[in-house]
């Protein structure tokens, strides 16, 4: 599958057109707490998570 890297920023931060996306947008709650491994599921897409890294 296709691979997608998103960066977790404040809200005036955010530009998902740049890869940065919102604390509090559905992808980031979807994520918040996962593993590597695990799946999170926003707006009935799947996504499986293979790689977390903190900056």
């Amino acid at each position: 599958g296709r691979k997608v890297h998103w960066k977790i920023v404040g809200e005036d931060e955010a530009d998902p057109g740049k890869g940065t996306i919102s604390h509090v947008s559905p992808m980031a709650l979807a994520l918040f707490g996962k593993k590597v491994g695990e799946i999170a599921v926003v707006n009935g897409k799947e996504w499986e998570i293979v790689k977390l890294t903190a900056s």
